[in-house]
């Protein structure tokens, strides 16, 4: 029955511990980084100065659903190295 538990108890850490490194992942991001957004005439990058949730509604708005905040792709990036 102990070695069950200890089994139990280990699955559950490890799954906790999977969630939490998964979602960390985006938090952390979320937290620094910048909006930055292509200029469409030139197709350079600049900072826009908005913070995340907005960052995420423009890119909703401009480049839709399929496209990947966090991936330089489309009109609108959050980067994270800036």
């Amino acid at each position: 029955m102990k070695k069950m538990f200890l089994v139990l108890a280990t699955m559950l850490f490890a799954t906790g511990l999977s969630v939490i490194i998964s979602n960390a992942n985006h938090f952390y991001a979320q937290q620094r980084g910048c909006c930055v957004q292509r200029d469409p005439r030139t197709g350079q990058w600049y900072r826009n100065g908005l913070n995340f949730r907005q960052c995420q509604d423009l890119n909703l708005r401009l480049d839709g659903r399929q496209d990947n905040l966090f991936n330089p792709t489309g009109s609108v990036w959050w980067n994270v190295n800036c």
